[in-house]
């Protein structure tokens, strides 16, 4: 299966779950680890990729394909 890209909205829209599903994608549901709050104060966040780094976790994962 070909990996979705990124478009713009989904920075912002990404919290929702009608545009998660309308966005057909595996949406990953990460949560900053220790090391990313000091960079951030922001919890989770959804994205279409999974652990890649070590300021964030993958806790949750969407299938909407």
């Amino acid at each position: 299966m070909e990996k979705e890209k990124p478009i713009f909205t989904d920075y912002y829209l990404s919290y929702f779950r009608w545009y998660r599903k309308f966005r057909k994608c595996i949406w990953y549901k990460h949560q900053f680890t220790n090391d990313g709050l000091e960079i951030t104060m922001s919890g989770t966040f959804w994205a279409l990729y999974g652990k890649i780094n070590r300021y964030s976790d993958v806790i949750d994962c969407e299938d909407w394909t």
